[in-house]
């Protein structure tokens, strides 16, 4: 069954991921890869996502689902030494955003509400 839920939650996530995009200040050659993980990047299509707009169509080809990313992260960081080095790393460059405190929350919502 397809529910009213599901299409906000995909418009969304629209708006979080064009977020994610203007925040991190590249344009879309410098993003090398995106991995989307949980139970949404489990089972989403990664063509359909670039289809209805979700993941712009210049990052097609960059996009991988992980599934349980945290649960295979968990496994990595306590089976390998260099694996805890690396997250270690990344925590160090990793920035934890608000969507809900931003007041350009509400625009990029808008704009993502047409498929």
């Amino acid at each position: 069954m397809f529910y009213s839920k599901y299409v906000r939650e995909v418009q969304l996530a629209k708006a979080a991921i064009k977020i994610l995009i203007y925040e991190k200040g590249s344009n879309f050659s410098q993003i090398e890869k995106i991995y989307v993980a949980g139970g949404f990047g489990n089972f989403m299509n990664i063509d359909s996502t670039i289809n209805i707009g979700m993941i712009p169509r210049e990052l097609e080809g960059k996009v991988c689902s992980i599934g349980n990313g945290a649960g295979s992260g968990a496994k990595m960081y306590l089976l390998s030494k260099e694996q805890r080095e690396k997250k270690i790393q990344i925590k160090k460059v990793t920035k934890y955003i608000e969507l809900s405190n931003r007041p350009d929350f509400q625009e990029h919502f808008m704009d993502s509400i047409m498929f």
